[in-house]
């Protein structure tokens, strides 16, 4: 026999796991549903878990309906309370401490006038110690 190499913990960290009820087992085609989380982090997969299981519980419910058995009808309906569907995208967010940085104007100087200006500069003296520069 093969042993699992990948410990027990690491494994559910990765997976959400939904065990069938007895009713909807055979419209389902197996006893458990597995789905990944995408992720090997346990704080981001905690997260993601009650989404996971929202999903799968709705599956079992459209698989009751579609079959005439009882189903709970909210599950079915979609979420007007979503805040996936209501977020919106943040482009080129700067961090919320930092300053706007002013823009800096257009230079009229080519790279060769601004090279001679910084070699006649006191900045294009280079030190005796800068070590063969």
């Amino acid at each position: 026999m093969v042993e699992n190499t990948v410990p027990r913990e690491r494994l559910l960290q990765r997976t959400a796991t939904r065990r069938i009820p007895h009713d909807a087992r055979p419209l389902m085609g197996h006893p458990e549903i597995w789905r990944s989380l995408q992720t090997d982090s346990l704080k981001i997969s905690l997260r993601r878990l009650p989404n996971a299981m929202a999903r799968v519980e709705t599956e079992i419910e459209h698989r009751r309906w579609a079959a005439g058995l009882h189903c709970d009808p909210t599950l079915l309906e979609p979420l007007s309370d979503d805040a996936v569907a209501k977020r919106q995208v943040i482009h080129d967010a700067a961090p919320v401490d930092a300053e706007p940085v002013p823009p800096v104007p257009a230079s009229k100087l080519t790279l060769g006038e601004t090279y001679e200006q910084y070699d006649r500069s006191d900045a294009g003296v280079v030190s005796p110690n800068a070590g063969g520069l």
